[in-house]
């Protein structure tokens, strides 16, 4: 028997207001389709990242309390979540993790209060790793013999293989989120079902990015022990990524912004 740990509730997509983010004004439409304006927001992805935290009911780090007492409507940054990813890189690393929990928690009844912390603390780390590239992040999630027994060609065993993929997603994705849907902690292993959203604005094997939409799931089995990731079994939908930034032919490669 396992027991679930439901961290905030799901947002139905479907329902959310469509919201686009400029660099000072927030630009949306209502459920009638007439455009809705509101200007004066905190133009900072921190101050944007602080309100989805916010509304998944996590304490604020201190650097995102926001100021004057000014804030958003909750409705908007709920819509963020889906319809305006770009809060998550260039964030700090407090800020990444809190960004990286996940939405559902799943642990087995015979993992303790204080071993479920111990394994999870490098895993948050490493996805906090993933949403901003920080190698503090990453040396505090795995272990210098990390092993990734699905090894794509090109990358490097150890610890400088995910190194460089995330320097080469945050290159091509620099407003990069990635969104835990579901994590399962058994035994000294940890599932996460992932979502990477975010837009193609950088560069990916020479190919430069007009603001292509992207949007593609991964699963990660990853093994800690003593504190560090030690190996990690992972699938990524690069079929997804690949047509959405133009790389595969496909209806999404054609879409202009």
């Amino acid at each position: 028997m396992s027991s679930t740990i439901p961290l905030y509730p799901p947002y139905d997509e479907a329902s959310l207001v469509k919201v686009r983010m400029s660099k000072d004004e927030w630009t949306s439409r209502d459920q009638n389709g007439a455009a809705v304006k509101r200007s004066n927001y905190p133009s900072s992805r921190k101050a944007i990242a602080a309100l989805i935290i916010r509304k998944r009911g996590r304490k604020l780090p201190g650097a995102l309390k926001p100021k004057g007492g000014l804030m958003m409507p909750l409705w908007i940054a709920a819509a963020a979540t889906f319809a305006c990813p770009a809060v998550a890189a260039q964030v700090d690393d407090v800020t990444a993790v809190a960004m990286a929990k996940p939405l559902e928690l799943i642990v087995a009844a015979d993992i303790s209060k204080e071993r479920r912390a111990a394994l999870l603390k490098p895993v948050e780390n490493f996805y906090g790793f993933w949403t901003n590239g920080s190698g503090t992040l990453l040396s505090a999630a795995i272990d210098r013999g990390f092993t990734d027994h699905t090894l794509p060609p090109g990358r490097s065993q150890g610890p400088n293989g995910p190194a460089a993929a995330a320097k080469t997603l945050l290159g091509a994705v620099p407003d990069l989120n990635v969104a835990v849907v579901q994590r399962l902690v058994i035994s000294d292993r940890v599932v996460s079902h992932l979502r990477f959203t975010g837009t193609f604005t950088g560069m990916f094997e020479g190919t430069r990015g007009f603001g292509q939409r992207v949007d593609f799931i991964a699963t990660d089995i990853v093994r800690v022990r003593n504190g560090r990731i030690t190996d990690n079994w992972h699938l990524e939908d690069n079929l997804t990524f690949l047509t959405q930034i133009g790389k595969l032919p496909g209806e999404e490669a054609d879409r202009r912004p």
